[in-house]
């Protein structure tokens, strides 16, 4: 354009601008810098209009005064005078002070780290403006979620839901959109679960919250946040309007639990167990001559046997059967009942239960009671004793009317401790349970008869009881043996008992079992009328310091004078001993003997032998083994009323080495006999050869052995040797030292004749 004149107010307000993005409004976007006249842009040219356009070196940098550098931004040179030259021509000019280059942006609703922030940022005009807001702003239980944004005043672009973009030329207002959420968290309590709830929940929602209680629980109640919601049911509605911590309690169903007694009567009949629990006590039902033998999920014993320790297993209701055994009887009674009970008088019998050998059912005797009558028939004086594991327990009944039952008069009998005898009375016999107190949940049956060898009147008694008088003697060799623990510390000797019958039936029973355990007893000897000509004698000893027992039926034969168990009924002596946990043993043994006679003991000649063992001896904890010297047909010869071993020869040492073979009594086994009463007794030496630290030693142990003779027994124990006993070789393994065991090994006197 051409010049102007020179006068002053011809003048206009000049301006040089750069900006590294380039100048807003030029077709040319490479175009950095520009001529601005009276605050608007010069789209001529310099030079007259003819010149080349201002352009920006290729680096982006525009060279001017101190800004020779600045690599962005924009710059602005204003208040330019020209001088010597008239003012351009431009057709676009303004008024002075007419332009302005500032624009204004505000900004509202942004939240978290927004770009840019709230408030009203001053922008240069056209200037490019980029704002952001996270996609989400959680402050505690409550979330915003940006749903987008609107601008007023200048056109923008909406990039997703959280970036906007703009050229602003125009002061403008940005708004930023949310939506509020409300966190809702959802606790179970319990064993149970509910709908899938807890998470963010948009503002105003309604939701409904359903439980479901697992198997065997059941649903007690909503707690927490709850104001402003509504519960229908279980069903709890839930209006969104804030953050909610919402608990739902779960508890264990409880269920209505009945008692079938089959048969029987229990009380009471019904209870209140609940669910994962366990049961808890469990009331014993009775039943007339059976023995409860628990409660089971079925009939019959069908099913799942429940004890009290037994953990509830069924959600709801359910029921619980008795299961009945008859008490097993001794000769069971024939057809018709029992006499009914008419005189008074005393009573002798024994406690049973079912027991276990080796995954094999016994029946064992758990103890021996006692029962005495006496009184009117209207008002009758009831009183007992009972001897069972851990106690003596004294029963009374002071006023017994004789209630009749099947087959005899029942009667129940109480002791301090709880326990209940529950009995039916005949003339002959007694039978019923024992129960309750000191017994726990076990029942043991009661079977015993009228004492007849009591009454001195009772001619036809005294002349059974003349079969049976006099003295017995009983080998126990075991049928079998069971270690309980690392020892194997079961004996393999026979013990043996002295039995003497006299009057009234009272039975002395001395004892030493093959550990060397030794006991008496007085007993009763039972005449059970079904049974025919035996009569039987309860063993039932508790030994261990209770924790352990002797105890089975001895049964008399008065014809062939033997004694034996009734092994093809699975009655065996039974011998348990818990032990400390390694030397725990459990033991069946049979009864081999009968009558004694000093006589036929003394008519043979004997062969002493003595079962092999390998206990070795430890010398400063290294085991040496025990040489195979053992007593074998040492002869014994019976002198008068003596019994007189081979004197024995000790081995000598000959080359180095010990000669064991120059007598046949190199052991040097001695023998003492009691002609009265069958028992014999001695020792004989064990020896250890070894060498040790370079030294050799010759060690002898002497070892103590005990037996009795048994002339007499029955056929079935006719490959048995007369005498029978064991012998105990001390164990002084290390690892055994606090156990002090003593191992147990048969010996025998074998007859020759």
């Amino acid at each position: 354009s051409a010049l102007k004149t020179n006068a002053v107010n011809d003048w206009h307000h000049y301006a040089i601008v750069w900006a590294s993005a380039g100048i807003p409004g030029v077709d040319n976007g490479q175009r950095k810098a520009a001529v601005y006249v009276n605050g608007k842009l010069n789209s001529g040219y310099w030079g007259g209009g003819t010149g080349t356009q201002l352009a920006i070196p290729t680096n982006g940098l525009f060279g001017l005064l101190s800004h020779q550098g600045t690599p962005a931004g924009s710059v602005a040179y204003d208040n330019i005078k020209i001088w010597n030259y008239s003012k351009t021509n431009f057709t676009d000019r303004f008024n002075e002070n007419a332009g302005d280059l500032r624009r204004f942006l505000s900004v509202v609703e942004a939240r978290g780290e927004a770009i840019p922030g709230n408030g009203t940022q001053m922008y240069t005009y056209g200037a490019s403006v980029n704002a952001s807001v996270p996609e989400t702003v959680t402050d505690g239980g409550v979330r915003y979620t940006c749903t987008g944004a609107t601008v007023d005043g200048n056109q923008f672009t909406l990039e997703g839901t959280t970036n906007v973009t703009m050229t602003l030329t125009n002061n403008a207002t940005l708004t930023w959109q949310w939506r509020t959420e409300y966190l809702l968290q959802v606790t179970t309590n319990g064993n149970g679960a509910v709908n899938d709830a807890t998470g963010w929940h948009v503002a105003g929602n309604n939701l409904q919250l359903t439980p479901v209680p697992a198997v065997g629980w059941t649903f007690e109640g909503w707690e927490g946040e709850t104001n402003g919601c509504v519960m229908e049911g279980s069903v709890l509605n839930v209006a969104m309007t804030q953050p909610r911590t919402i608990f739902v309690n779960f508890v264990l169903a409880t269920a209505l639990l009945t008692f079938n007694p089959q048969g029987g009567a229990v009380t009471p009949s019904t209870k209140s167990v609940t669910f994962d629990n366990a049961y808890g006590d469990l009331p014993m039902a009775e039943r007339p001559d059976y023995l409860f033998k628990g409660w089971w999920t079925g009939v019959n014993g069908q099913g799942t046997q429940i004890l009290a320790s037994s953990v509830v297993a069924i959600a709801g209701d359910h029921t619980l059967y008795a299961n009945w055994e008859k008490i097993p009887l001794l000769c069971k009674p024939g057809d018709g009942d029992e006499p009914l009970f008419k005189t008074q008088g005393f009573y002798e019998g024994f406690l049973s239960d079912e027991g276990d050998f080796d995954n094999t059912p016994t029946l064992e005797v758990r103890g021996t009671v006692s029962l005495s009558v006496f009184g009117r028939a209207d008002k009758l004086n009831v009183s007992a004793k009972a001897l069972v594991q851990d106690r003596s327990l004294v029963f009374k009944n002071p006023s017994w009317s004789a209630e009749k039952a099947k087959g005899g008069n029942r009667v129940k009998l109480f002791a301090t401790g709880g326990e209940i005898l529950d009995l039916s009375v005949g003339q002959t016999r007694f039978w019923g349970t024992l129960s309750g107190g000191s017994l726990g949940d076990k029942m043991l049956a009661v079977d015993g008869m009228r004492n007849r060898f009591a009454d001195r009147q009772d001619a036809g008694a005294q002349t059974i009881l003349n079969t049976f008088r006099g003295y017995y003697t009983v080998a126990l060799p075991a049928y079998g043996a069971l270690s309980l623990g690392e020892a194997e510390a079961a004996p393999e000797g026979s013990g043996y008992l002295t039995i003497t019958v006299g009057n009234q039936g009272h039975v002395n029973i001395g004892g030493v079992l093959a550990d060397g355990t030794k006991f008496s007893k007085s007993s009763s000897l039972i005449l059970f009328d079904e049974c025919g000509p035996e009569a039987c004698v309860p063993l039932f000893v508790p030994l261990y310091s209770q924790k352990g027992w002797v105890s089975g039926l001895l049964w008399f034969d008065p014809v062939k004078r033997t004694i034996v168990t009734d092994r093809d009924l699975s009655w065996f002596l039974r011998w348990e001993k818990p032990g400390s946990g390694m030397d725990g043993f459990s033991e069946l043994l049979d009864a081999c003997g009968g009558l004694y006679s000093t006589l036929e003991a003394l008519s043979a000649h004997y062969r002493f032998s003595a079962g092999a063992n390998m206990v070795s001896f430890f010398h400063n904890g290294v085991p040496a083994q025990v040489q195979p010297v053992f007593p074998s047909d040492i002869s014994v010869a019976a002198e008068g009323r003596r019994l007189v071993i081979t004197q024995g020869v000790a081995p000598r040492l000959v080359d180095g080495a010990y000669d064991y073979a120059a007598s046949e009594n190199s052991s040097l086994a001695t023998l003492s006999f009691r002609e009265a009463t069958g028992v014999f007794s001695g020792s004989f030496k064990m020896y250890y050869d070894y060498t040790a630290q370079e030294r050799f030693y010759h060690r002898a142990v002497t070892v103590q052995y005990s037996g009795v003779l048994v002339p007499r027994r029955s056929e079935v124990f006719d490959d048995l040797p007369i005498g029978q006993g064991f012998y105990l070789v001390p164990d002084n393994n290390p690892a055994l030292d606090p156990l002090r065991l003593k191992r147990s090994y048969p010996i025998e006197l074998d007859s020759t004749r």
